[in-house]
């Protein structure tokens, strides 16, 4: 008796083994397709030269650095769609962008708008005496 229960053991472990095996090779044929198909659909549409998302604009969601892809954020078609983006100047999360090209590591954008923020990031901050004057003013208009 106790040799049937040992060699029912041995078979379900063998089928829990060949199945594993299977699945795993399924799992791995799987990542190879997609990982072709999605490098020809990249170089497909970075031959589109009239692509239908060229010209729109999104909103950065990671930031883009000049050589690191970041993500972007846009609307199309009633749907939030992420892009991998790459830009030649530092772009940060929120900031709006333009969509300028389409190339194979992701849509190339540049800035459309630049608020207070980014400018301050970017260096091109006022003068930091006028600073120092509008914060005076300001605690002075408080004691008023």
């Amino acid at each position: 008796m106790a040799d049937n229960a040992m060699a029912r053991l041995a078979f379900f472990i063998t089928v829990f083994l060949f199945t594993f095996s299977v699945l795993l090779v399924i799992l791995v044929v799987q990542k190879i397709i997609q990982s072709i198909l999605r490098k020809r659909l990249r170089t497909l549409i970075s031959e589109d030269s009239q692509h239908d998302l060229v010209g729109r604009e999104a909103v950065v969601t990671r930031t883009v650095r000049q050589n690191k892809a970041g993500r972007i954020q846009l609307e199309y078609l009633g749907s939030n769609l992420l892009f991998k983006a790459i830009s030649d100047h530092k772009q940060y999360v929120g900031t709006i962008v333009q969509i300028t090209a389409v190339t194979p590591q992701g849509f190339r954008v540049s800035r459309v708008y630049q608020d207070h923020d980014d400018a301050n990031r970017l260096g091109d901050e006022t003068d930091p005496t006028l600073k120092k004057t509008v914060v005076q003013d300001i605690n002075v208009e408080r004691r008023s």
